[in-house]
């Protein structure tokens, strides 16, 4: 499996498959600092559910929470994976 050269979905780099795997993994997959919760009043899915996404800075996750307010999100939450508490809500 890994002779073939295959295109990430994500960034469009070529490689092989178990490389690109490993490097999504280290770059989208890893827990970063600021967690992401968002979610419908109507549908909260509830605790984890409700997770997005997790940014490095609560700058980035104001873009994406900007930027997801199109889907008609009615609520959301920035939480600090170091200390656990609610950092901004909406």
């Amino acid at each position: 499996m890994d002779r073939w050269t295959v295109t990430c979905g994500c960034c469009g780099e070529k490689d092989s498959m178990h490389r690109l795997r490993e490097q999504y993994v280290k770059e989208h997959a890893a827990m970063k600092r600021y967690l992401v919760f968002m979610g419908s009043t109507f549908y909260p899915a509830g605790g984890w559910e409700d997770f997005q996404t997790s940014f490095d800075s609560i700058e980035n996750c104001f873009g994406y929470i900007a930027a997801q307010q199109v889907r008609s999100y009615d609520w959301w939450q920035i939480v600090d994976s170091h200390t656990g508490k609610i950092v901004h809500a909406s």
